[in-house]
């Protein structure tokens, strides 16, 4: 064969590799997800190198990876009845278990591979997460603290869990203590500095110190990338535009700035937007085949997104490596079959309205935490124009799943409502559908049965936001440390149904095999309300792409208006 290194020394042939090299070089394909690459790197090193077990292990990562862990769990039992004696697969097998939330499978697995000579810190690790799973906690915090004194030597990630941990419980100063000896040990360790960032922002006052942050290094790349991404999940967008342009000026990582810029870049007035979208298209254009993947596809999407021309490097790439990614117009209907204008310009507002001129059902669009429903608005208005809907786009500054209401309107949830209620009625709306995805779909179900919608729509949606639910999540950990401050009754969308006898239908759209997002619809699978769509054999998150990839997303909305039309 005559595949080079993509990292290593220039020219080396994998034919001349040792062992270890091979395996280097697995893992880092792994972490790229170039998965076919790494199964065809292992398949000529396990022709080199048949008995060495450390490949037949990396074989169930990518088996994993590639075909989800039913897939894994299959290759793993199947090499358990080869080699019976190895601890380490039950290991992996515990490990899956505990990812699909089958906690009792899981300690089976632990305690079979103890017998087999599993040490003790690595026993005590995985104890830990079943722990952390089931939401307790504690029990997982001092499991995990047991394990890392078992340790002869430092086990970095496994302390970062801890300080995880420490955060969950609330006891930020065992955190901050946590990291900073971590931090002291290792001073130039790139993930230990970026975790400590992220601890900085669970310190009271979470925005003074960032701010201290900010002020230590106020011209380092990282920190004021690491800010941007926090001004995201905070929903400040003049501080992510300043940044952006301080970003643009001093030439920082063109990847990470517009990455998580990408929310604010519609947001823009006049010369700064026409200075930072050429800037984007340019970074865009210029990315090349040396670059990774990932930075390929974000280069795409950008340019799909922006409207600039896609080169012919970008043009092209296998399903196995893009299967969501698509240039969402091609998708979508075309003029002829548009029934009103497509009238979404401006993301800068945290209400946009376009219009059918004619009375016409309203579909009420509530946005994640990007400010987009899982695909730019333009492109998803093209679908309610087809229809002759009129939409309302709504997005959370707050960052709190609409639960404090819309920034720009209102001062709550109950005057937030107010507002909805009186621009339906001059809108004259005939009908009325709300329609979330990710955290927007809380939104969607929560004012959707306040307002009393015929129809809910949610795409990978949130059901259930109360601490001890949430324990089982674990996305999004600044967000959700704010649900503390709700009201009880805010924070669970079944309680929500129950006490106002909410009597329209809801769809749940969802990956099958997505762990956290099955977990919220399956929530509400009695609710005689709400009806579950899960997506076979999918593990994303981002449900609403393969629908629209698959042209079902249209007959779904058909649907939707012919039950509409015939009451």
């Amino acid at each position: 064969m005559n595949r080079c290194w993509l990292s290593g020394s220039v020219g080396m042939k994998l034919k001349d590799a040792t062992v270890t090299e091979y395996i280097q070089e697995i893992k880092q394909l792994i972490q790229l997800t170039d998965l076919a690459e790494a199964q065809l790197v292992l398949d000529e090193a396990s022709e080199l190198y048949p008995e060495n077990f450390q490949l037949k292990l990396l074989g169930g990562r990518i088996r994993t990876k590639a075909d989800g862990d039913a897939a894994g769990e299959l290759y793993y039992k199947s090499l358990k009845e080869k080699f019976p004696g190895r601890a380490i697969i039950d290991v992996e097998l515990a490990k899956l278990a505990i990812y699909g939330s089958q906690f009792e499978v899981a300690t089976n697995y632990i305690n079979s591979a103890k017998e087999k000579g599993l040490q003790k810190g690595a026993s005590l690790d995985l104890e830990s997460r079943v722990a952390s799973g089931a939401g307790d906690i504690l029990l997982a915090k001092n499991l995990l603290s047991e394990s890392i004194k078992e340790e002869y030597i430092t086990n970095i990630q496994r302390i970062i869990r801890l300080v995880e941990l420490f955060l969950r419980l609330d006891d930020y100063e065992s955190a901050k203590q946590t990291i900073d000896q971590l931090c002291e040990t290792y001073p130039d360790n790139v993930i230990v500095r970026k975790r400590a960032f992220e601890v900085a922002k669970f310190a009271p006052g979470e925005e003074d110190a960032l701010l201290l942050w900010l002020k230590i290094s106020p011209d380092n790349p990282e920190v004021n990338l690491q800010a941007l991404r926090f001004y995201r999940m905070m929903g400040h967008r003049e501080k992510a535009k300043s940044l952006l342009l301080k970003g643009l000026e001093r030439n920082w990582d063109s990847h990470k700035l517009f990455r998580r810029a990408r929310w604010v870049l519609g947001s823009f007035k006049a010369d700064d937007h026409i200075k930072v979208v050429r800037r984007a298209i340019e970074w865009a254009q210029s990315v090349t085949q040396e670059d990774s993947l990932r930075v390929r596809l974000f280069a795409k999407e950008l340019l799909i997104e922006l409207g600039g021309p896609v080169p012919a490097l970008l043009q092209n790439f296998e399903n196995s490596e893009a299967p969501l990614l698509q240039d969402w117009f091609d998708l979508t209907p075309d003029d002829k079959q548009l029934k009103r204008p497509v009238k979404f310009e401006s993301y800068s507002e945290d209400v946009n309205v376009a219009c059918t001129e004619n009375h016409s059902p309203v579909v009420i669009v509530f946005t994640g935490l990007a400010d987009k429903a899982m695909l730019p608005a333009k492109a998803l208005d093209r679908f309610f124009a087809a229809k002759g809907w009129t939409a309302i786009y709504l997005q959370d500054s707050n960052r709190i799943l609409y639960n404090e209401g819309i920034r720009s309107v209102a001062e709550s949830f109950e005057d937030t409502l107010s507002y909805l209620r009186a621009l339906l009625k001059e809108l004259k709306a005939t009908h009325l559908i709300t329609f979330g995805t990710s955290a927007g779909g809380y939104g969607a179900l929560r004012y959707g049965v306040e307002l009393g919608a015929e129809k809910i729509l949610g795409f990978s949606a949130p059901t259930n936001i109360t601490e001890g639910f949430l324990a089982n999540d674990g996305r999004g950990q600044v967000v959700t440390r704010r649900f503390k401050r709700l009201e009880a009754d805010a924070l669970d969308i079944k309680g929500v149904i129950r006490k106002t006898n909410y009597s329209g239908k809801i769809e749940l759209y969802y990956a099958e095999n997505h762990p956290q997002d099955s977990m919220h619809a399956l929530y509400l699978a009695d609710e005689p309300t709400v009806a579950l769509r899960p997506l076979k054999g999918l593990d994303v998150h981002y449900s609403l792409l393969p629908l629209i990839q698959n042209e079902k997303f249209l007959g779904i909305l058909d649907t939707v208006d012919q039950s509409l039309r015939e009451k």
